[in-house]
């Protein structure tokens, strides 16, 4: 690389990586002007296309310059509702697979294959990312989303100052449920701050002020010439009955006090702890689902990270983060954020009772599988598209790098999804494993089955449940997305640009809503652990199966085109319609699958089968009361909804 066009000018002290991506700016017969766009080397110079004949750079394919939906003077998310009848040639799936898989191997795609997996891991690639396009004149902007990007900015300089200061705790260790029940009862120095984390509500509630103080100060939230003087209230949320404030652990509401008030300090804040290994449900225990969650994954720690170092840095609303810690020896943990006022109360469930809201008040909660309960209608489809631009943002931020100062274990780089180039496609499944998929899918046809039975669920999910042919092609459907489960997961890793961080269980109970001064409805994003990169369309998995199942087949592409839009947007990369379309159809086929698992885990296990002859309603106190039960079962009728809409 030269600073200029004669091989005789200055030459660069680097050379750019094997594999870059670069911006043509002007071209002198053999002598290219460039622009880096991803990988490593001098941002811009001068380099020859060919030495000795052999070519050093090659062109690259990119997909015509695409035409967003035309907002035409509406008002978000209205632009996505109607299909726009995009003129795209509707090509056959070996047809599609054939050209890019030819385009893939050719390098233009991510350049060499075969060295990918290792510039993928070494942060040397940003897959073609060119960066946020100008803006064309009228289209639509967001009103309030140019403040948020000045909000990070500021963030940004901080946040390196935390990092330089960070020590990374030791990694986490997987825990036998019997470990777990001896050691979570300790109350034991937390890894990052050095503070006692107190293993139940009971011990912190007896901690007090003086904890919250020391707490606060550590964390860096709490000037050292100010303290909580007093807790005001302390008030736990239910773990069970059907207002249960979530299945991963005892949660709280506290209201504080502070010698010194100031409007930047929240007086109403938020609590999440791990499930206690002794004690009822009730009392914030839950042994099996305590080992589920922290020993035998490290969702909790990274969900502390995100709060303390991506959250600032964002491009949406989360709540501040006041403290968070984890205690390696035996998993327990504590998050303390501000307390989102759903609803404008600090009643949590009572701010469902209003019925108008100022322009930026927090609308009432959205309850888990429970979209139906919402009283404004438009709030039922609308939060799904607010979900589809948060999402998209998050991708595109992710691809862009503007995460990549935050180590990657905070990011959950450890779960990314294989890396094109390091896999073999198509894929060769030994048939010990086909068949033993194969025999899993039968066992799971017919759990579903059996609910569907009249001894069983079936008045719970009728009409649904009485058609026979319907409820045979769902248990088609299972077996078939059994047996090929391992295929529909790997072919989604195919798409490099289609993967990127996500949150992967951004449901309408795991954000909080309100409407802006135009009436356009926007979100702040909650509850983070397993937050990394994962194919966009098994992420949309996680966000859109808690829609009404009649809401998701009305709007499902807008939804989709939604993502596609704000995506380009915000990194320049414009997604085919026609391949998300059909990634979301083969990862639906699999999440029908995942229905059917939880039913004698779950559903069987906290409703038992005899009890369901008594049931007819899914509104039954015996499934809205257990948490789980209650998730899956709504899941299962919000999928025969989507499916049966178009029967």
């Amino acid at each position: 690389v030269r600073s200029g066009q004669s091989l005789n000018s200055e030459a660069e002290s680097a050379r750019l990586s094997h594999g870059s991506v670069i911006e043509e700016l002007k071209k002198v017969g053999e002598r290219l002007h460039y622009k880096l766009i991803t990988g490593s080397g001098p941002a811009a110079g001068w380099v020859s296309l060919k030495v000795s004949g052999k070519d050093l750079l090659v062109p690259r394919h990119f997909d015509p310059v695409p035409s967003p939906t035309d907002a035409k003077g509406l008002k978000f998310p209205e632009m996505y509702f109607s299909k726009n009848n995009e003129a795209s040639e509707k090509r056959s799936y070996a047809t599609a697979i054939e050209e890019y898989i030819g385009r893939l191997h050719a390098g233009q795609i991510v350049g060499a294959l075969d060295s990918y997996p290792q510039r993928l891991a070494t942060g040397q690639t940003r897959n073609g990312a060119p960066g946020r396009p100008n803006t064309p004149p009228g289209a639509y902007e967001d009103p309030d989303f140019a403040e948020r990007m000045s909000g990070v900015r500021a963030n940004e300089s901080v946040l390196r100052e935390v990092l330089r200061e960070f020590t990374m705790p030791p990694p986490h260790q997987r825990l036998t449920k019997p470990q777990l029940e001896q050691e979570a009862p300790k109350m034991l120095p937390g890894e990052m701050y050095g503070i006692e984390v107190p293993p139940t509500l009971a011990h912190l509630e007896k901690l007090g002020a003086g904890w919250l103080t020391k707490a606060f100060r550590a964390a860096g939230t709490l000037s050292a010439n100010n303290a909580v003087s007093k807790v005001v209230k302390f008030k736990r949320l239910p773990t069970t009955t059907k207002d249960a404030a979530g299945g991963a652990g005892p949660k709280a509401f506290l209201t504080v006090e502070y010698e010194v008030p100031d409007p930047s300090l929240h007086t109403e804040l938020f609590i999440k702890l791990p499930w206690g290994t002794e004690g009822a449900k009730e009392e914030g225990g839950d042994s099996l689902w305590r080992f589920k969650i922290s020993g035998t994954s490290d969702n909790d720690f990274q969900e502390c990270c995100v709060y303390r170092f991506l959250g600032p840095i964002f491009p949406f609303r989360i709540p501040k983060y006041y403290f968070a810690d984890i205690c390696r020896k035996n998993t327990n943990y504590i998050l303390i954020t501000e307390k989102v006022l759903f609803g404008g109360t600090g009643e949590y469930l009572e701010g469902k009772k209003k019925e108008t809201f100022a322009p930026y008040e927090v609308l009432p909660v959205a309850e888990k599988y429970f979209d139906f309960g919402i009283r404004d209608l438009r709030q039922r489809y609308e939060m799904y598209y607010c979900i589809m631009r948060a999402q998209a943002r998050l991708a595109a931020w992710d691809v862009l790098g503007k995460f990549d100062e935050v180590p990657a274990e905070f990011r959950n780089m450890a779960m990314h999804p294989p890396a094109v180039g390091g896999f073999e496609w198509p894929q060769k499944s030994p048939e010990k494993k086909r068949n033993m998929n194969k025999r899993q899918g039968e066992l799971f046809a017919n759990l579903f089955v059996e609910l569907m039975q009249p001894q069983h669920g079936q008045r719970a999910y009728a009409p649904m449940s009485e058609d026979s042919s319907f409820l045979q092609a769902i248990a088609d459907c299972i077996r078939d997305a059994s047996t090929w489960q391992d295929a529909i997961g790997l072919y989604s890793c195919l798409f490099p640009q289609m993967i990127g961080t996500q949150h992967r269980n951004l449901q309408s109970d795991n954000a909080y809503f309100w409407r802006n001064a135009n009436g356009e409805l926007d979100c702040g994003i909650i509850d983070w652990g397993g937050c990394g990169p994962v194919p966009f369309m098994a992420a949309l998995a996680g966000s859109l199966t808690s829609a009404e199942g009649e809401i998701l087949a009305e709007h499902e592409e807008g939804f989709l085109r939604c993502f596609r839009d704000e995506y380009y947007k915000e990194c320049g990369i414009w997604l085919d319609l026609e391949e998300m379309l059909r990634q979301w159809h083969l990862t639906y086929c699999t999440y029908i699958m995942s229905c059917s698992v939880n039913i004698e885990n779950e559903v069987f296990r906290q409703v038992p089968r005899e009890e369901w002859a008594s049931i007819d309603d899914l509104n039954h106190p015996h499934v809205i009361n257990n948490w789980n039960a209650r998730c899956y079962a709504f899941m299962i009728r919000s999928m025969m909804a989507y499916l049966h809409n178009g029967w």
